[in-house]
């Protein structure tokens, strides 16, 4: 999962319009960044969740560092103003421990909290035991 950092400040210094923007920026780096395997898609608000098929934790890192970096060079702009944003991700690996789908998106809902909780703009792994 990830998360626009501070989008409500976004949406209250450039209006609805300009975190619409955003959001339509940040959808078109997705599929830009993300493999055909991969499936992406809007959660709710500011958040989305990408499923990365036959992918370690480790590759998963790996392209949510690669986002970031691409998000950092990217400009936003909207009214002719640049929006600059940051986004927080929570990653975890489906294993046989998850009774449900529910408990995978909570895990990783869990991570995307302390990536929040520890200064944003990173990525929290949490794997079940």
């Amino acid at each position: 999962m990830l998360d626009i950092d501070h989008f409500k400040k976004v949406n209250d210094t450039y209006g609805h319009q300009g975190g619409d923007t955003v959001l339509r920026a940040l959808g078109t780096l997705l599929t830009k960044q993300y493999r055909i395997t991969d499936i992406l898609g809007r959660y709710g608000g500011e958040e989305f969740g990408i499923l990365l098929l036959d992918t370690t934790t480790e590759m998963a890192l790996s392209l949510a560092e690669n986002l970031s970096s691409e998000l950092a060079n990217t400009a936003i702009l909207h009214d002719q103003k640049e929006i600059k944003i940051t986004i927080s991700f929570g990653i975890t690996q489906i294993n046989e421990s998850f009774k449900s789908h529910d408990q995978w998106i909570d895990m990783a809902d869990k991570a995307l909290y302390q990536s929040k909780q520890n200064g944003r703009n990173r990525a929290t792994v949490l794997n079940c035991k």
